[in-house]
């Protein structure tokens, strides 16, 4: 093992990712000051010998500042962050640990020397904390960068369904894109301002399953989605219930009861939640239609319409009613005329599309568009 003497009898100690410990005089290290150099062996360090110490008066780099996240939908997470000032900058290393875990690691194979490092080996539905470090031509570290959290989006058992029914993207007149989904009970937003190039972390705007997003006149969004409540004196029974909420510039509203049932027995999996589509005209009136129980063995798609500023139902119809129907499949738009378009599929020996139309408190008949039939 080889110190330097330093000015004033100073000494640095650096091993690898441990905090750095000084020594100034004896301080217990077995390193005199003196005139002269003293050598000493030092006992191991974390149980491991064999390495050579570098003692030194030169400062490591500082922290690094700034660092910031954005994670992608391949999955991905670009980690970027402000350049140190050190003439004698080596270069940086990022380092990440998941939530409970003590300890960092070290992701990147070689030194960085640009000031961004793209993560590849990421899990969707994961959380990650992530921090940085600058390096030297000496070697030395600094201390870890203030940490940021990523959490990916998360894939969850309903993503299926959740695809299938309703509208789950929107854009506003001023470019962004507005993202809802469902996993395991939970209604997550989020946005982009960079054509999906990067989006915000999700947030939890309500708790159901299969929502559908319309962007109101004023330019905010609007949630509607379906759940199933059971009754906690038994757990066969409860209720369907449709909820809304809304953005309003600044939080996400409370959401708001719209649409339930009476207690019921529960349906089977593909019946239980109502799943809503949904559309909205220039005067913030919402029209939407959903399948929920009507009565006994019976199932109705129904079609309900409220206003924002007034949010209960002032319009609620039936389009039609099927005992145990297969399952639902409907939508709905709204076109610049405020004229509601409703097509809904029916199933019987043949499945047949029937379209419906609202305009001004009237409902059409049904027309039939298309049947399997033969």
């Amino acid at each position: 093992m080889v110190i330097f003497p330093v000015y004033p009898g100073k000494f640095r100690f650096d091993y690898r990712r441990c905090d750095i410990q000084k020594y100034r005089n004896d301080g217990g290290s077995g390193i005199s000051k003196g005139d002269t150099v003293h050598y000493s062996q030092l006992p191991p360090v974390y149980t491991l010998a064999g390495q050579s110490f570098l003692f030194t008066t030169e400062p490591p780099p500082g922290r690094v500042r700034e660092l910031a996240a954005t994670y992608h939908t391949s999955p991905k997470v670009v980690l970027t962050w402000r350049p140190n000032p050190e003439p004698d900058l080596k270069g940086y290393n990022v380092y990440r640990k998941e939530p409970g875990e003590e300890f960092y690691h070290r992701i990147n194979p070689t030194l960085i020397t640009d000031t961004s490092y793209t993560d590849t080996l990421v899990q969707a539905g994961k959380t990650y904390i992530y921090a940085a470090t600058a390096l030297d031509t000496f070697d030395l570290e600094s201390p870890y960068s203030d940490s940021v959290v990523v959490t990916l989006i998360p894939t969850g058992i309903n993503n299926y369904y959740a695809t299938a029914f309703g509208r789950k993207l929107a854009r506003s007149p001023d470019g962004k894109l507005h993202l809802v989904f469902s996993d395991i009970d939970q209604v997550l937003y989020q946005y982009s301002y960079d054509d999906g190039e990067t989006w915000s972390a999700p947030a939890v705007i309500g708790c159901g399953e299969f929502p559908t997003i319309v962007i109101a006149p004023d330019g905010n969004p609007v949630v509607l989605y379906g759940r199933w409540v059971p009754d906690p004196s038994d757990t066969l029974k409860g209720w369907q219930k449709v909820y809304w909420t809304r953005y309003s510039g600044y939080i996400w509203t409370e959401p708001k009861e719209l649409f339930t049932t009476g207690r019921i027995s529960r349906p089977i999996e593909e019946l239980k939640i109502p799943k809503p589509f949904a559309g909205i005209d220039r005067g913030d009136t919402v029209s939407l239609v959903w399948l929920a129980h009507y009565d006994a063995n019976i199932f109705a798609t129904y079609l309900g319409r409220f206003y924002l500023g007034w949010p209960q139902l002032f319009y609620l119809d039936t389009l039609l009613t099927q005992e145990h129907p297969e399952t639902p499949c409907h939508a709905l738009a709204v076109d610049d005329s405020n004229l509601v378009h409703i097509v809904y599929e029916k199933w019987a020996v043949g499945a047949s599309k029937v379209y419906y139309r609202y305009f001004d408190g009237s409902l059409s008949e049904p027309t039939l568009v298309c049947s399997s039939a033969v």
